[in-house]
């Protein structure tokens, strides 16, 4: 079966279960040296249907969260949206890409994020935030809130209503947010009891050095790979966590 994946999530965790991905978004980056070689047909919002039309897929893979409803509405081939938005969606989610795609390896994933969900997860301390690549300011109070930073101008954060959100959660990690993705001005949130935890991704807060400077409180930058990629590249995160390396 030819299938194009229009989730960067999915098309990781497709190749890895060996379903034979045909096309993909800009973003579809990982694995990287399989996805190269692997024809772009658009981004997360938009598709170049000259292209997929080149290809013919037996199936197009969106997701309601990652995708717009347009696309789907425009699709001229057979094609499956997912709605991820918890880890908790995984096992179930991911069985129900095995039985569409009659992919055994998918269905190994689905049972292996079944069990993980059922361990007890480690607890971290605040000085060891999930996904920690570098501190900017150190934590110098207690933490009252927690705010997982996705871009800036506007500041806008991931709420504990996002696939982010309740993989934190699980890790005892509580974001703030009143809404699945609220905008926020510093004047809001001024308080040297927050905690910022700048995402390496969409925004670039990694390459941008000083982006974050002007953020009150406690600020590091985190992989924003590894908590909101859901599929295969989550769950390697998570178990690394609860099964570290002897």
């Amino acid at each position: 079966m030819k299938v194009i994946s229009m989730v960067p999530s999915w098309t990781e965790t497709l190749i890895e279960a060996g379903v034979n991905v045909v096309g993909r978004t800009r973003f579809c980056i990982h694995p990287e040296d399989k996805v190269e070689n692997i024809p772009v047909v658009g981004g997360t919002k938009y598709v170049d249907w000259l292209k997929v039309k080149k290809i013919k897929p037996d199936l197009v893979i969106f997701d309601r969260e990652e995708n717009l409803v347009e696309m789907a509405h425009a699709c001229p081939y057979p094609w499956y949206a997912s709605h991820v938005q918890s880890i908790h969606d995984m096992p179930e989610q991911i069985q129900r890409l095995s039985y569409k795609l009659d992919s055994p390896g998918l269905g190994v994933m689905a049972e292996n994020w079944e069990k993980l969900l059922k361990m007890i997860p480690p607890i971290l301390p605040s000085h060891s935030p999930p996904g920690l690549i570098e501190w900017k300011k150190p934590i110098q109070d207690s933490v009252k809130r927690i705010v997982y930073v996705i871009w800036k101008d506007p500041w806008m954060a991931a709420g504990p209503d996002t696939f982010i959100g309740s993989a934190y959660e699980w890790l005892g990690w509580k974001l703030w947010g009143f809404s699945k993705y609220p905008t926020f001005t510093l004047e809001d949130i001024k308080s040297q009891y927050t905690f910022f935890l700048c995402s390496s991704e969409p925004y670039p807060f990694l390459k941008k050095k000083d982006s974050t400077l002007e953020l009150p409180g406690a600020v590091a930058i985190v992989d924003g790979e590894k908590l909101s990629w859901f599929g295969i590249r989550s769950y390697r995160y998570l178990s690394s966590l609860v099964f570290p390396p002897q």
